[in-house]
């Protein structure tokens, strides 16, 4: 029996869309039931190899250069010119004097903050002193722009939209709240490193330097972020999928166990520390609201949020919020392979919120019972809430512009608008308030210590009634 020859290689095949190796390329593994993903072909030219790979390249610097150069343009004027809070008094100043490697792992308020607490001893160890301030500034904009970066990686095993992939790796340097207290400081590293771990943790394999570094970004991320405890169901979950016989998909074993480390890490040192925190649940209300107002209207109110929620009122700021849950629950829905990364957004957003608001003291953001007219005040420990709840939006917008091919340009100027309104929005930030000098400061210290009888001087930063306690041996 005779037939026709088969075709030729690629001949009489439908054509592929951008970024999708077409029918012919090897399957690799399949993902919650989505496209088969498929390694690249080995027969392919090595010149267009490497032109692939070169592009990925110049794509993750520019997204790192823009983060970064978004990052210093939001640094507050009080926050470029003394060191901010802890930074100075517990993160460098813990540096100072006799300090051993120990105090990389020195618990601060009940938790581990490995991060900061590294940045601060490169800064004390290479910088002068008076230059304290901006190198460790510069090095908090670096760790976020970086972070950026790898999310831009990462989102490309479920985002093929390039405005979805910008835009959910430009998260953290555009929300506003972010603005709030941290942008510019080392202390509140901690909400970008939770924003970073479900990347990690649902990664795709890699190269082993790929895996080393998955690694240590999960491990890092979660010895500086107490809250990365709220992600073990999603670890239990992929864990579960891997013993029951199945592969690593979603999920990366590297990001797993480093997270595993960071996790434990944190739980041991919060069971051995004497800073308990125990939860105060009395005003569920307040708490609800706070998240609305946090988490999503200071996103998208162009810098008044309290404006928003007294012209609309408590019931449609929460329409709001549930008009994003219903996206994300439809994307997923849609799309299987994003089920898993919406979910987690979303129940990381509301669980990052909950324990900010209920385990700390919280009585000056009575929500429920404030008058929105006089002004809502907004807090830090929406940060995280606020970054994982808009990287929803633009997850689900890439399913929209998979589902209908037609309407890609449309969604990505959607998404330039909600960036649009994004950067509008942040000018909240910290207010226009006064900070010593620390370069003057630390002129008037070492004067200080060279009149004699003195071998430290008590240095103030910001905010006021924060101090760092100086060597005189530093200054001399």
């Amino acid at each position: 029996m005779t037939g026709a020859p088969p075709p030729a290689p690629g001949a009489g095949t439908p054509a592929t869309v951008a970024g999708d190796p077409g029918p012919d390329a090897p399957v690799d593994r399949v993902v919650d039931g989505a496209h088969p993903q498929r390694r690249p072909d080995r027969g392919a030219r090595p010149v267009d190899r490497w032109a692939t790979a070169a592009r990925r390249q110049w794509a993750t610097a520019a997204v790192f250069a823009v983060a970064l150069a978004a990052y210093q343009l939001r640094i507050p004027g009080v926050v470029r010119t003394t060191l901010y809070a802890e930074d100075g008094r517990e993160f460098v100043g813990d540096w100072l004097g006799r300090a051993g490697p120990w105090v990389l792992f020195q618990p601060y308020a009940g938790y581990q903050h490995v991060v900061p607490r590294l940045l601060a001893l490169v800064t004390r160890g290479l910088a002068p002193v008076s230059w304290w301030p901006a190198v460790l500034s510069a090095l908090a904009g670096v760790t976020v722009a970086a972070t950026c970066a790898a999310v831009f990686r990462l989102s490309a095993r479920f985002l093929a939209l390039p405005a979805a992939r910008w835009l959910v790796a430009l998260v953290p340097v555009l929300v506003p709240l972010a603005g709030l207290e941290a942008i510019g400081d080392v202390a509140n590293l901690h909400w970008f490193a939770l924003y970073l771990l479900p990347w990690c943790l649902l990664a795709g394999p890699g190269s082993r330097v790929a895996q080393a570094g998955l690694f240590l970004a999960a491990a890092g991320a979660a010895l500086t972020e107490v809250q990365s405890v709220v992600l073990a169901p999603l670890v239990a979950l992929l864990v579960w999928r891997r013993l029951r016989g199945g592969r690593w998909a979603p999920g990366n074993p590297a990001a797993v166990a480093g997270w595993a480390l960071g996790a434990a890490a944190q739980l041991a040192t919060v069971l051995l520390s004497r800073a308990a925190r125990p939860a105060d649940l009395h005003d569920l209300l307040s708490g609800v609201d706070g998240y609305a107002l946090n988490a999503a209207v200071s996103t998208v109110a162009a810098g008044d949020p309290s404006r928003v929620v007294a012209a609309a009122g408590w019931p449609a700021v929460w329409a709001l919020v549930l008009v994003v849950w219903a996206a994300a629950a439809a994307a997923a829905a849609r799309r299987p392979a994003v089920r898993l990364l919406l979910a987690t957004l979303v129940l990381c957003s509301a669980a990052s919120w909950a324990l900010g608001f209920f385990l700390n003291l919280h009585a000056a953001f009575d929500y429920h019972r404030l008058d929105p007219a006089l002004g809502l005040p907004l807090v830090r420990w929406g940060t995280a809430a606020a970054l994982l709840l808009a990287a929803t939006v633009p997850v689900a917008a890439d399913v929209v512009a998979r589902l209908r091919p037609a309407l890609a340009l449309p969604v990505s100027v959607a998404l330039a608008a909600l960036a649009t309104v994004m950067v509008i929005g942040s000018a909240v930030g910290v207010p226009g308030e006064t900070a010593p000098s620390w370069e003057r400061q630390v002129d008037r210290a070492t004067a200080r210590c060279a009149a004699g009888g003195v071998r430290v001087v008590p240095v103030p930063t910001y905010p006021a009634g924060w101090r760092v306690v100086l060597p005189c041996s530093l200054l001399r």
